[in-house]
C-alpha cells in the first residue's frame, strides 16, 4: 500500500502543472480570436488589459481616419464658391487681355468699365447658381481686389453693385458681362469682338442728338421661326436662344438710349427719342446675331426688325396707337436679318452715316393707304463691297402683306459723316488710385 500512494501523487503533480503551463499559453490561445474582436475593442478599453492596449491604439488610428472623411465635406461646401470665383478671375483674365491689346494702361473710367461688367457678369452667375446676395458680393469683391484694387474701394462697388445694374448708361457694359459669363458657364470662346467694341464704344464721347419735338421712334424685334425651333430643339434650347436674343438687344438699347416698352414672347418693343439711335440700335442687333450665329451654327437666332417714327399715346409704360401699329406691321413684312423702316426714319436719320435700300411702296395690313418702305443696310464694310442691295437672307414676307407696287431698288442714302476717329490721350498707369464714385464719362 505505501508503495502505490507515491505514485498517484506524481501524476496529480505532472497534472497541475500542465494546466499552469496552459494558463501561461493562455496569450497564444487568445491570438487567434484577437482579430475577431475588433467590435469589443471599446471594453476592452474599459477594462484596461495590457495586451489589448494595441489594439485600442489601431482602433483610433480608423477613428482619425474617420474624423478626416468628416471634414472632406466641409470643404466641398466652400467648393463651389471657390470654383465660381475661379470663373469670374477667368473670365476677367480673358477681357483684361482683349483690353490691354490696345490700352496697355487703364485709367479710373476704363477700371470702373471693367468693374461693370463683372458685376453683370455676377449678376448672370448669381441667377444660374442661385447664390445669396452675400455670397454675389463676396465673389465680386475677391475678383475686383485681384486687379489691385483696395480693399475698401472693392467693398464699396460690391455691396452696391445693383444700384448700377439699371442705370442706362451702365447698362450696355453690364450686358456684356451677362454675355460673356452665358458664354463661359455653356462652354463656348468669350467673344473678344464683343468686348472690344463695348470698350470702344464706353470711351466714345456721347453725341448731342436732335429730335422732333413729341416724336417717337418705335422698334420691333421678331425671332424668325421660333415656334418650329420649339417643336424640333425642344423648350430648353427655345429658352436659351430666347435669352441671347434678351441679351443682345436690351444691351443695344442701352448703347443707343432705347427704353424697353415690351417683351412680346418672340421680341421686344422698344422706343427711342431719336431715330437714328434707333436705326443704329437694329444695326447693333443683326451684327451681334451675325457675330453669335457665328460662334454658335447649332443655336442658331435670325431676327427681323421694323421701325416707325410719329406721336404714339401713352399710358403708363406702354404705347399705343397708329405709331406703333404701323411699326408692328413694317416689322412683320421685314425678312429674316432684315430692318426695314419707314420713310419718317430715313428722313429723321439725316446727316448720319446710315444707308437706306428702298423696297417700294407697300401695301400693309390694315393701313388704307400704301406705306413706302426702306431697308437698312447693316452689313459690315467688308461685306459691303459688292454693288446693289445685300439679300437680307431666308425670310418670306408676311402672308398678311400685298404685294410690292414698283419694282423700286434704288439705293438711297442719307449725307455720310463719318465719325472722326477719336485720339487716344494718355491713360493713368494701372496702379493710379481709382476714386470711390464713378468717374465721369469722356465728353465729345
Amino acid at each position: 500500500p505505501p508503495p502505490p500512494e507515491p505514485s498517484p501523487s506524481p501524476d496529480v503533480i505532472e497534472e497541475t502543472p500542465v494546466p499552469a503551463t496552459e494558463e501561461e499559453q493562455a496569450p497564444v490561445a487568445t491570438e487567434p480570436p484577437a482579430p475577431a474582436e475588433p467590435e469589443a475593442a471599446p471594453e476592452a478599453d474599459q477594462g484596461g488589459a495590457a495586451g489589448q492596449e494595441p489594439a485600442t491604439e489601431e482602433t483610433p488610428a480608423p477613428a482619425a481616419a474617420g474624423d478626416g472623411q468628416d471634414q472632406k465635406p466641409a470643404p466641398q461646401t466652400e467648393n463651389p464658391l471657390e470654383n465660381l470665383r475661379m470663373t469670374m478671375i477667368r473670365l476677367l483674365s480673358s477681357l483684361l487681355g482683349e483690353i490691354q491689346k490696345v490700352r496697355p494702361n487703364l485709367d479710373a473710367y476704363n477700371l470702373f468699365g471693367i468693374d461693370l461688367v463683372l458685376a453683370g457678369a455676377i449678376d448672370f452667375l448669381g441667377t444660374e447658381k442661385k447664390l445669396s446676395q452675400e455670397e454675389k458680393s463676396t465673389i465680386l469683391r475677391e475678383t475686383i481686389e485681384v486687379m489691385g484694387t483696395r480693399a475698401d474701394i472693392a467693398r464699396s462697388f460690391a455691396d452696391k453693385y445693383e444700384d448700377y445694374l439699371g442705370e442706362p448708361k451702365y447698362l450696355s457694359m453690364v450686358q456684356v458681362g451677362r454675355s460673356s459669363m452665358e458664354a463661359l458657364l455653356a462652354g463656348a470662346d468669350l467673344a473678344g469682338e464683343e468686348m472690344m467694341a463695348a470698350f470702344t464704344l464706353w470711351n466714345r464721347p456721347q453725341p448731342t442728338t436732335q429730335t422732333a419735338p413729341g416724336t417717337i421712334t418705335v422698334l420691333f424685334t421678331d425671332m424668325v421661326g421660333s415656334t418650329d425651333f420649339t417643336q424640333s430643339r425642344g423648350d430648353h434650347a427655345a429658352q436659351d436662344i430666347l435669352r441671347r436674343h434678351n441679351s443682345i438687344v436690351r444691351s443695344a438699347l442701352a448703347e443707343f438710349v432705347g427704353r424697353e416698352i415690351k417683351h412680346t414672347g418672340d421680341g421686344i418693343m422698344a422706343s427711342f427719342a431719336s431715330a437714328a439711335n434707333g436705326v443704329e440700335a437694329a444695326i447693333s442687333i443683326q451684327r451681334a446675331c451675325e457675330a453669335h450665329n457665328a460662334r454658335n451654327p447649332d443655336l442658331p437666332l435670325h431676327l427681323r426688325i421694323g421701325l416707325n417714327s410719329g406721336e404714339p399715346i401713352q399710358e403708363g409704360d406702354d404705347l399705343f396707337g397708329t405709331t406703333v401699329q404701323l411699326s408692328a406691321r413694317v416689322c412683320a413684312k421685314a425678312a429674316a436679318n432684315e430692318i426695314l423702316c419707314t420713310n419718317v426714319v430715313r428722313e429723321l436719320s439725316a446727316g448720319k452715316d446710315l444707308t437706306f435700300d428702298s423696297k417700294g411702296i407697300q401695301e400693309l395690313k390694315g393701313f388704307k393707304d400704301p406705306v413706302p418702305l426702306y431697308a437698312v443696310r447693316w452689313a459690315l464694310p467688308v461685306e459691303t463691297s459688292t454693288s446693289g442691295p445685300v439679300p437680307a437672307g431666308g425670310g418670306d414676307a408676311d402672308p398678311d402683306s400685298a404685294s410690292v407696287k414698283g419694282p423700286e431698288t434704288t439705293r438711297t442714302s442719307t449725307k455720310a459723316s463719318a465719325p472722326k476717329a477719336r485720339k487716344e490721350g494718355k491713360t493713368r498707369p494701372r496702379a493710379a488710385a481709382r476714386p470711390s464714385e464713378p468717374p465721369e464719362a469722356p465728353k465729345a
